[in-house]
């Protein structure tokens, strides 16, 4: 859980080697930039919260087709800057 960490910077799309990961919480820090494609790699991937950052950009339909397997949670900005396609996301704040 990294969440209320006051991370900055941008999401490492390294995190979507972590094949084996079943949850990404990474809420409530200063994250920026796009919601890495590589994170559509994380098929074992139950939880995706991403709210309460400064995240921008299209979610890319990589990380949608997650929804269709595990992904049972995904939480973003919806209503700020990050566009959610089509019910991709669970939670749209």
């Amino acid at each position: 859980d990294l969440s209320k960490n006051d991370l900055s910077g941008l999401i490492p799309a390294e995190l979507g080697g972590m094949v084996e990961i079943q949850q990404l919480l990474l809420y409530n820090n200063e994250l920026e930039g796009a919601i890495p494609t590589e994170l559509g790699r994380l098929e074992n991937l139950i939880q995706l919260l991403v709210q309460g950052n400064n995240l921008q950009g299209q979610v890319g339909g990589e990380i949608c087709d997650l929804r269709e397997g595990a992904l049972s949670d995904f939480r973003a900005d919806c209503e700020r800057e990050v566009k959610c396609p089509n019910d991709c996301c669970t939670s749209c704040k």
